[in-house]
């Protein structure tokens, strides 16, 4: 859920920087629009690598979830 709001998030910024590139407002504030957006996907992109390590966490926990099932139920057979 929270990659498909930074995908969104993405494509619409990105939208946003065609429409708004060759307004005023834009070529006014420029460093102030360029900055904002850098700190924008700082943020994006720290988000995303919380979204990527906690869908690597429950894949190994799930992996080793399936492993101690797997020795139980060898155990098990051995008796």
């Amino acid at each position: 859920m929270i990659a498909a709001l930074v995908l969104v998030s993405a494509l619409l910024i990105t939208l946003a920087k065609i429409v708004l590139v060759m307004t005023p407002l834009y070529l006014e504030h420029r460093l102030q629009f360029k900055a904002a957006g850098l700190s924008t996907l700082i943020f994006l992109t720290l988000v995303q690598l919380e979204s990527v390590f906690f869908v690597v966490l429950s894949n190994i926990m799930f992996i080793n979830d399936l492993h101690f099932k797997r020795q139980v139920r060898q155990a098990d057979e051995e008796l």
